[in-house]
């Protein structure tokens, strides 16, 4: 139970993260594009959903791995034992 609880906060983690990032990334890149490349470029707005999607995939991929190990561990003792700060 206490694993399952770890995977699901850091994937709801992970996803806010991930979600925050690739808008405020494209919405950036949207008004750099807008208000100084465009005339340079002379083409549309292109947002690159392959390589983004990929990137998203690869660091969920990653975050999962990374809490796995730790949630392991913090499942296998017992809750006052895995909060308890060690020195």
């Amino acid at each position: 139970m206490v694993l399952a609880f770890f995977l699901v906060e850091a994937s709801l983690v992970a996803l806010l993260g991930m979600l925050l990032g690739v808008a405020t990334g494209t919405l950036a890149g949207f008004r750099m594009y807008f208000s100084d490349i465009k005339e340079d470029i002379g083409g549309p707005f292109m947002f690159p959903a392959m390589e983004v999607g990929g990137l998203v995939a690869l660091v969920y991929i990653a975050a999962m791995a990374f809490t796995i190990a730790s949630a392991l561990r913090a499942a296998s003792m017992p809750p006052v034992e895995a909060l308890r700060p060690r020195e």
